[in-house]
């Protein structure tokens, strides 16, 4: 009697622009952690060069976990052919069946590199609902050849379809997923000059984020609001512009961190997380936020108004500055509401937004279009 013969695994290609510990290469990250040993055989590669020992958190648990990975050290948009050749020779020398692209550089190279193979399954990905018209041309381009477009909440899916101009039949949605946050570093505010109970926001100091707006808004409003911190987790080519607005702060302290490997313990120790965002898919710092039981304010864009459809007391018209900075004042001086919209949080995390959800969902698109040969 003959054994059966097993069923090759998957060579999975997950392509990424960096790896540094934003949303998207978190979820990357988890993917490539979770996703089952016994169908999928995982290698990570990065556009750009390894993230310096400041901010390689992402790269230390791939090591933990013994998931291959490559940096194609390609960080200039003049080394774009070099990356595409250079991506094109590991999917030939590994034998790759899939390919997942993240983020709009990674979807181009990734579009480039495959062509029209048609030994290569191709998934790319759509995170944001980003206003660059130049991007969605683009964009329209380099996924033709894509077998499904993942967008990570149903109104980044319209936007796609609708301002992108990304066919309707290629486009799937798949929620960012979350596990337990862990705060095993605990966060003592003392220690960076914290004296008062603050207000935290993380992320990229970056247009999209609209936190200069913010902080000029703020200047105009500040009287009205309690007193509070304001801590600023993260770096960006914002962050000199508004650390000049924040000496003109008369109350409010700023406390400007970086990067930083315990986002969690931060917001854990926090009132409220804050998000200003002009533009988002699913910000994974609100998910964050959430799964730690405690309330964010941010305004209600594309993507984030999902998150707190639940409990709209943390949505704000996008722009309505005067209704932020009111509804961030409520949240500080009431800490019953502060509790309670921080549990109602939780709940929906468990509900809606687990990681092994998200696994599921991703395995289900690539088995269903990527079918092995025996």
């Amino acid at each position: 009697m003959t054994d059966t013969p097993q069923p090759k695994k998957l060579n999975l290609l997950l392509l990424t622009t960096e790896l540094r510990p934003g949303g998207a290469e978190k979820c990357l990250v988890q993917l490539a952690i979770n996703l089952d040993p016994e169908l999928f055989k995982v290698i990570i590669v990065t556009l750009g060069s390894k993230p310096s020992s400041s901010e390689d958190r992402l790269v230390q648990q791939l090591e933990a976990k013994a998931i291959e990975h490559e940096f194609l050290n390609c960080d200039s948009k003049f080394k774009v052919l070099t990356a595409v050749k250079r991506l094109r020779n590991i999917i030939e020398k590994k034998e790759i069946d899939v390919v997942q692209s993240f983020l709009f550089h990674a979807n181009v190279v990734a579009g480039m590199a495959i062509g029209n193979s048609c030994k290569v399954r191709f998934f790319t990905g759509i995170r944001v609902a980003e206003p660059s018209r130049i991007r969605h041309r683009i964009e329209r381009w380099a996924t033709k050849r894509a077998e499904k477009i993942i967008c990570v909440s149903q109104a980044v899916m319209e936007f796609a379809s609708e301002k992108m101009g990304l066919p309707c039949e290629k486009l799937l949605t798949i929620p960012n997923g979350i596990l337990p946050v862990s705060q095993d570093q605990n966060f003592h505010p003392d220690e960076v000059g914290i004296s008062q109970p603050y207000v935290v926001f993380v992320g990229r100091l970056h247009q999209q984020k609209g936190l200069i707006p913010f902080f000029e808004k703020f200047l105009e409003w500040e009287d009205t609001l309690p007193d509070f911190d304001l801590v600023i987790v993260g770096e960006g080519p914002d962050r000199h512009r508004l650390e000049c607005l924040s000496r003109e702060f008369s109350r409010h302290r700023v406390r400007f961190l970086g990067w930083r490997d315990d986002p969690a313990s931060i917001i854990s120790e926090a009132i409220t997380t804050i998000l200003p965002s002009q533009w988002e898919g699913m910000p994974n710092v609100l998910l964050e936020t959430m799964a730690l039981s405690k309330p964010f304010v941010a305004f209600a864009i594309d993507g984030v108004s999902e998150l707190g459809s639940h409990e709209k007391r943390q949505l704000v018209s996008p722009e309505d500055y005067q209704q932020f900075f009111q509804k961030l004042a409520e949240v500080v001086d009431d800490q019953s509401m502060a509790e309670e919209l921080g549990k109602k949080n939780h709940q929906r995390i468990q509900q809606d937004f687990t990681l092994k959800k998200m696994i599921a969902d991703y395995q289900t698109a690539y088995l269903s279009f990527a079918k092995p040969l025996m």
